[in-house]
């Protein structure tokens, strides 16, 4: 909390802040009935936005009419779902390695990382540490419906998971970390058991995922990314990877999403060295995923 606290002061940024908050038409309706609007999709069906969050923008509709249109509160909301996202990040590493001060300096890096900055001190940027505070709470009770087949742990999960679903469509990457946590947590099962254990979860994420597909073609956002080729996404998507390595081992300018140009062609030296990066990953975790200390 300490690390963020000048964070809290900071004013509405123009960037997204009144596209969310203060220009935002619907959250601005009162009473019960500007409320339940926040969860109809009929507008984004028909194309008037390009999301649809529900519980993100009933979060900022309480904010915004308990307090009007003050950024500490935001911040401070913000803040509290990263502190509760670092608790949770805490009990989950507890949960996969054996040594608690390992865990503890995993959370104790996730707690004040630099690359938080953006999610935790931007009043957009609200749905991040809540999307993945019910993303953690989802991984924790999953896990825990692994270790002792109670039907409600596994109920809990996917209400998490609908809830990480309504505040960020990120949260669709969810049973793909579900898969990662059987298949690394406790003893070795069979592949087809674990693909049931992921089978509601993959359900509902695909539910999810169609919906955001769809109210993105209303709104006519479906086309190749950046306004090139789908080459030029693919290129660009692996070398985010590579920049975002070096964000999270030495945190440099924010910047990072500005300094993209079109892919060039196949020879693009960002598009092998994403894929090599790709590859020493994957290689690396088959290597290391049964040591104790990964």
């Amino acid at each position: 909390m300490v690390a963020f606290v000048p964070g809290l002061t900071s004013p509405f940024i123009l960037l997204d802040d009144p596209l969310y908050v203060l220009k935002n038409e619907r959250l601005h309706a009162t009473g019960w009935a500007g409320f339940a609007n926040l969860w109809s999709s009929a507008d984004a069906y028909r194309g008037a936005f390009i999301e649809f969050f529900p519980l993100r923008d009933s979060l900022y509709w309480v904010l915004f009419h308990a307090f009007g249109p003050v950024s500490f509160p935001f911040h401070l909301t913000s803040l509290a779902f990263h502190v509760c996202a670092t608790v949770l990040v805490w009990r989950l590493a507890r949960r996969l390695v054996v040594d608690e001060a390992v865990a503890f300096l995993a959370a104790a890096l996730f707690a004040v990382h630099p690359i938080h900055v953006e999610s935790v001190t931007w009043v957009a940027g609200l749905k991040d540490p809540l999307h993945v505070s019910l993303m953690l709470a989802a991984c924790l009770t999953f896990l825990g419906w692994r270790e002792e087949s109670r039907p409600w742990r596994y109920g809990a999960s996917l209400v998490f998971l609908v809830l990480a679903l309504l505040a960020k469509s990120m949260a669709v990457v969810t049973p793909v970390l579900l898969l990662a946590l059987d298949r690394l947590h406790g003893p070795p099962r069979p592949w087809k058991e674990s693909l049931r254990a992921v089978a509601a979860p993959a359900a509902v994420a695909g539910l999810f995922f169609i919906q955001f597909l769809l109210i993105a073609r209303a709104a006519g956002v479906v086309m190749p990314p950046h306004g090139g080729s789908w080459l030029s996404h693919a290129t660009l998507a692996v070398w985010a990877q590579v920049l975002y390595l070096g964000q999270m081992l030495a945190p440099v300018s924010s910047r990072l999403i500005y300094c993209f140009t079109p892919a060039t062609g196949f020879l693009d030296v960002r598009l092998w060295a994403g894929l090599a990066l790709v590859a020493g990953g994957l290689v690396a975790w088959w290597r290391l995923r049964r040591q104790p200390l990964w």
